[in-house]
């Protein structure tokens, strides 16, 4: 019976909190005359669930505050390619929603060939695989993928904090695999060496053969994404592996913190340079630490944005897809993440970018 549970797509519908009733005929109470649908396939339960949670809790928040012309379906994917299809089937047949977000590398792939023959827009909330780029003219990344990102990570390592062997550990994924065959091909050309590149299963918990291989290395650090990377430091510092740990923008999350404890300390990553100094931010913040009781991450700005954006020019273009794949294009949007959002034609965003560490719990800016 477990197992047929989890092999089902859950539905969460998130309503507006003022005006919320319960109808007979509509028991998941979805607002079948709201003016704009939007649908989320998130990673809601398995491996990589603690992102999915964060870009619900930002994209609930967004959607109390648009209120009742925007109704919010989503959709969990659990980290599978197959229910990530099944979950837009689903959205876009069933639902006739007007814009998707999405998140996952496996899983935003599956879906960008289809997206125009649905005619729906989808802008991806976290998912950094290179292959991203350009793989549907109606696919936006409004996260750098890891042609940027790695590839800022790369430099830095090498030039900022003097890195010359660097050892690689990830967890068997798409996006994984992306993040570090574009470190390995920048740090490589800048001089550096890689020095090894181990690869463990989403399902393993005991990460130390990895650990062991890459130490046998010698390396100056260790470049570390995935899942699971607070466990993942953890042990290795566990193990007696002193050499710095550092990672990308994935990294922020406050579950890397909680599983990691002390070990995460001094971690260093790249990060996308957000709008923390404006109210805006500040206001979301403030929410979120009201309603969750917990610190906010990357993707519940991100999936914030894209609910915000996604309404905006929907309704702006009331409805029209290709008024607003145009605006997407050309116009610039201030969000939480930037005050600056548009896209180019691969439908990538050039984000300014930054270091960061984890000092005494807290994700920090870093500085020497």
């Amino acid at each position: 019976m477990k197992k047929i549970l989890t092999a089902i797509t859950i539905l969460l519908i998130i309503s507006p909190l003022a005006g919320c009733k319960l109808r007979k005929d509509n028991p998941q109470n979805i607002d079948r005359e709201a003016a704009i649908k939007v649908g989320g396939i998130l990673i809601m339960t398995g491996k990589g669930s603690n992102w999915g949670v964060q870009a619900l809790r930002g994209a609930q928040i967004a959607n109390e505050e648009i209120g009742s012309s925007l109704s919010l379906i989503v959709e969990d994917s659990q980290y599978d390619t197959k229910l990530a299809l099944s979950a837009f089937e689903k959205l876009t047949s069933v639902d006739h929603v007007d814009g998707i977000v999405s998140m996952g590398s496996g899983m935003t792939l599956a879906i960008a060939p289809k997206l125009e023959d649905k005619k729906v827009i989808a802008i991806n909330a976290g998912a950094v695989s290179p292959k991203l780029s350009g793989a549907s003219k109606y696919l936006f990344n409004i996260v750098p993928l890891s042609t940027q990102d790695s590839k800022f990570i790369a430099d830095q390592a090498y030039q900022k904090l003097d890195y010359r062997r660097v050892a690689m550990i990830s967890s068997n994924d798409e996006a994984s695999a992306g993040a570090t065959q574009v470190f390995q091909e920048e740090f490589t050309k800048l001089g550096g060496v890689i020095s090894a590149d181990e690869k463990f299963l989403s399902t393993d918990n005991d990460y130390r053969t990895y650990l062991l291989k890459t130490q046998k290395e010698n390396p100056d650090a260790i470049f570390t994404v995935g899942t699971s990377l607070g466990a993942v430091i953890k042990q290795a510092r566990e193990m007696g592996i002193k050499q710095p740990f550092i990672s990308n923008s994935p990294f922020e999350l406050p579950d890397n913190i909680t599983q990691g404890g002390q070990a995460v300390e001094g971690v260093v990553y790249s990060n996308m340079k957000l709008e923390e100094d404006s109210p805006e931010f500040q206001t979301f913040q403030k929410k979120y630490r009201d309603k969750f009781k917990t610190e906010p991450s990357l993707y519940s700005y991100t999936a914030y944005d894209c609910v915000k954006l996604l309404y905006a020019y929907l309704s702006d273009c009331k409805k029209d897809l290709e008024c607003v794949r145009n605006k997407l294009l050309t116009n610039r949007f201030s969000g939480l993440t930037s005050n600056n959002i548009i896209f180019d034609e691969k439908g990538e965003i050039q984000s300014a970018m930054q270091l960061k560490t984890v000092k005494d719990g807290q994700f920090v800016k870093y500085e020497e």
